[in-house]
């Protein structure tokens, strides 16, 4: 894509093909529409992500987890019927970027100095600090947006991304959710799903968050610690939820034999859940039509099969895939493993 040169489609056009996607209208052109509007933030989350690495190498820290992603057709069709007065012209999230630090340490002091850098992009006011005060679901992390603004490229400005930081413990509980909602074929995360597999994952918040010493969800605020394992160990012996998901296994199909990631290169994810296979294609850096097109094409491909997921990323080794989306390999040890005492 050039970015000097490529135009974009007009608010009017992303809105009116967001309506359609909304109401389920399946048309070409709304479907071009909303793919070339996706892509156009391909330029800014790798500028932004640029950024971040360098804030990253600055503060000298270790063990940190870079990834980014362009949403999932289905997650902004679904964001768009959630909220009846969401437009996809001002969807602020159809790019992300996620660091995952070990601890709130490195987490806190990571945005003190990126807040204190000279940085020309407009940081989006308020953060949505969702470690502070968790959702009502258990949901944990820090959410900035981040508006793009470049002399160079000034046919982008104003594009958001979305920048979440998100501890080990945090980034494991919301994959753990992701994943029971991929093999229970629901979707926990946007509110469906049984009650009681949400209130078990409101219980691991709270015990997580106890953990980190941080605020847990106001429903539990009143409750003491040996209140809430009890009731995590009644509910996880009535759902299984822990055994359900220590006994997935997941083929890493067209993935182990091909390590070699290019660095900023790109990546298309499809996960069968149902034949329990994750297969990757890969992109070079140089190859970013290529792999929009593709991940277009096997999104449509997939729309009706609900056991599939398709996403595309950009991490810069294998390792990095797995530690930062494990839900597409139903991949949820970390989370398993820091409930054992639990149990």
């Amino acid at each position: 894509m050039r970015t000097d040169t490529f135009q974009l489609p007009s608010k009017k056009s992303v809105r009116k093909a967001g309506i359609s996607l909304r109401d389920g209208v399946d048309d070409e052109k709304s479907r071009k529409i909303i793919s070339e509007w996706r892509s156009a933030h391909s330029y800014p989350i790798n500028t932004i992500q640029a950024l971040i690495r360098k804030k990253i190498r600055e503060g000298k820290f270790s063990s940190t987890l870079i990834a980014q992603r362009l949403k999932r057709l289905v997650s902004i069709q679904t964001k768009l019927q959630r909220f009846s007065d969401m437009c996809l012209d001002r969807m602020q999230d159809l790019g992300g970027i996620r660091v995952i630090f070990p601890d709130m340490v490195d987490l806190r002091r990571f945005y003190s100095l990126l807040q204190r850098s000279n940085v020309k992009h407009q940081f989006v006011e308020p953060p949505h600090d969702y470690i502070a005060c968790p959702k009502k679901d258990g949901y944990r992390s820090f959410h900035q947006v981040i508006k793009y603004e470049s002399k160079r490229f000034p046919n982008l400005n104003g594009l958001c991304i979305e920048l979440q930081l998100r501890t080990k413990l945090q980034h494991a509980w919301a994959t753990a959710v992701e994943t029971l909602g991929i093999i229970e074929n629901t979707s926990f995360k946007t509110g469906c799903g049984s009650e009681a597999y949400k209130r078990f994952f409101k219980l691991c918040s709270a015990l997580f968050s106890i953990e980190e010493k941080e605020p847990i969800l106001e429903e539990y605020r009143n409750f003491d610690k040996e209140t809430i394992v009890n009731e995590f160990k009644s509910l996880d012996a009535k759902l299984n939820v822990l055994s359900k998901l220590d006994n997935i296994v997941v083929a890493s199909k067209n993935i182990e034999g091909n390590t070699k990631f290019e660095k900023g290169g790109y990546q298309v994810l499809v996960t069968d859940a149902q034949q329990k296979v994750v297969s990757l294609v890969q992109f070079t850096k140089n190859q970013l039509n290529e792999a929009q097109l593709y991940y277009s094409a096997q999104e449509r491909e997939t729309k009706d099969q609900s056991e599939k997921s398709v996403v595309m990323i950009s991490v810069s080794s294998l390792h990095d895939l797995k530690q930062a989306y494990p839900n597409y390999f139903l991949d949820t040890k970390y989370f398993l493993e820091k409930l054992k005492k639990y149990r």
